[in-house]
């Protein structure tokens, strides 16, 4: 979860969940 705070934990791929989307 480098990007995401929602994310359950750390995911191979960084989802940007809570990041700002362009």
């Amino acid at each position: 979860s480098e990007l995401s705070d929602d994310s359950l934990g750390d995911t191979p791929v960084p989802m940007p969940n809570t990041a700002v989307k362009p």
